[in-house]
């Protein structure tokens, strides 16, 4: 909107042009004229404010400027994708700059970190944490509203996002997902290979915690079994303890020794414990069958249980 000096008599000037004058007769001042475009643009100004905001100007509703004012024009649901969102105000900015606010309701969950909005085809910004930095994945939930501003650079989303939580709270340290692994047989030894022992399965909950395994007494007696090489093997790693020629060494879990995977995918694991030899000869020569308590089966109490635990990192 720009200034309009007055018709006529003109005052002093002003930041804009020259002030208006009353007229004064006694002094020989006409007075200063209004021109046309003066009420034409302010009305005009006003209507825009009203249509932007969305209402259709009405002569019998003197409270349409005021709604505009509350109501706001920088509010638009998101279409595109959800690390690409499409931006349309009802009131379209003229330009980017530094201080822009628009409250957004975004169209989707962001799979990647590098988000990215366009706001009425003015060009495609990065979205960003209120902190400058890149949201993680999951941190824009679909359907939700988000207040951003444009830094001149970034759109930046103010609200605290997930990921800003978690580092100011600290991740949840403590063990979840707690399950017991039972034996519940004994299985003959027999052959050179190795021999499964217990099999099963554990389903892992979160896709960034490491899995902690214990074991309720000793899995293994390397002095007793001197030629065997035990195995639990959980998903894609192999625990293992090997014994013969007094060469005892063990990175099984045990009641005092807690053993960490990491890497493990979320979902359903398989685990086996399996026995095999270390040396060439038959099971029977290192598994005496005469021994009390032993029978030649596999040497591993019944009451052995393995805890199976995740704790994030």
């Amino acid at each position: 909107m720009q200034y309009i000096e007055p018709v006529g008599a003109q005052g002093p000037a002003n930041d804009f042009g020259r002030d208006y004058v009353d007229k004064n007769a006694g002094l020989g001042i006409a007075g200063s004229f209004l021109a046309a475009d003066v009420p034409e643009h302010v009305q005009i100004e006003i209507l825009n404010a009203i249509a932007g905001s969305g209402q259709t100007p009405a002569g019998a509703n003197l409270k349409q400027l005021a709604y505009a004012i509350q109501k706001g024009m920088n509010y638009a649901a998101a279409t595109g994708g959800a690390n690409a969102w499409a931006i349309t105000l009802s009131l379209a900015p003229l330009a980017y700059a530094a201080g822009l606010e628009v409250n957004v309701v975004v169209p989707g969950t962001n799979t990647s970190t590098s988000v990215t909005a366009n706001i009425n085809s003015l060009g495609v910004k990065p979205v960003k944490k209120r902190d400058g930095t890149d949201p993680a994945v999951g941190d824009i939930v679909g359907g939700s509203a988000y207040p951003t501003i444009y830094d001149g650079t970034n759109i930046r989303i103010l609200t605290p996002l997930p990921s800003d939580i978690a580092a100011l709270v600290g991740v949840n340290k403590s063990p979840f997902n707690v399950a017991q692994l039972s034996f519940t047989t004994r299985t003959a030894l027999s052959g050179t290979g190795f021999v499964s022992f217990q099999s099963g399965s554990y389903t892992k909950k979160s896709a960034t915690s490491d899995l902690v395994v214990r074991a309720s007494t000793n899995l293994f007696s390397t002095a007793t079994y001197a030629a065997a090489i035990m195995r639990l093997v959980f998903g894609a790693t192999t625990l293992e303890a090997v014994a013969g020629n007094s060469n005892t060494t063990s990175n099984l879990p045990s009641p005092t020794t807690e053993r960490k995977i990491s890497g493990v995918a979320a979902g359903s694991v398989a685990w086996a414990i399996s026995f095999g030899r270390n040396d060439a000869n038959a099971w029977s020569s290192i598994v005496n069958p005469t021994t009390a308590g032993d029978g030649g089966n596999m040497p591993v109490s019944t009451a052995t249980s393995l805890v199976i635990q995740e704790i994030e990192p």
